[in-house]
């Protein structure tokens, strides 16, 4: 996962780290380099001043954007591992199996849990203007394929829409 911030772009990794390079002077190399989780480092959504990780290390962490310096960690974010993170205005969403929790973005704080995906994973998360919309993976036979739902607006949290993909 790749996060830009002007041109420094901040990258996950396997070994639960962050790395901050330089995309117009990749010659230099990484520039910082932040130990974030105990494992995998999954996902990065960022705001204007806050970065944003989230690990199989079921760790949900928040980072000064302009330093790397952790601001503040939230321990079992999920059941599962976190398979998607986005940030609205408003809100930072993380995904996983079976439903998508809302945080608030300052203190990491659960807003909200959308839950009722049963066994389903949602495997990706997306936000355009005021629209929140994820991609739920549904494994039962009844339920095969992909359905795309969308939020809006993202201030309401609520479900209006479930067109499946084929």
């Amino acid at each position: 996962m790749v996060i830009a911030k002007s041109r420094l772009y901040s990258s996950s990794s396997s070994d639960g780290s962050i790395k901050e390079w330089d995309i117009e002077d990749l010659r230099r190399g990484c520039l910082k380099t932040v130990s974030a989780h105990k494992e995998c480092a999954m996902c990065l959504a960022a705001t204007k001043k806050i970065l944003f990780s989230a690990g199989t290390d079921h760790t949900l962490r928040s980072w000064d954007l302009s330093t790397l310096e952790e601001i503040a960690v939230v321990e079992r974010v999920h059941e599962g591992i976190v398979s998607a993170m986005v940030c609205s205005k408003e809100y930072v969403f993380t995904s996983s199996l079976g439903c998508i929790k809302v945080w608030d973005p300052v203190t990491l704080k659960e807003v909200h849990n959308i839950d009722g995906f049963s066994q389903s994973w949602v495997r990706a998360l997306f936000y355009d203007k005021e629209l929140i919309g994820f991609l739920v993976d549904h494994p039962t036979e009844s339920m095969c394929g992909r359905a795309m739902k969308i939020l809006v607006p993202s201030t309401h949290l609520r479900q209006v829409m479930v067109p499946f993909i084929h």
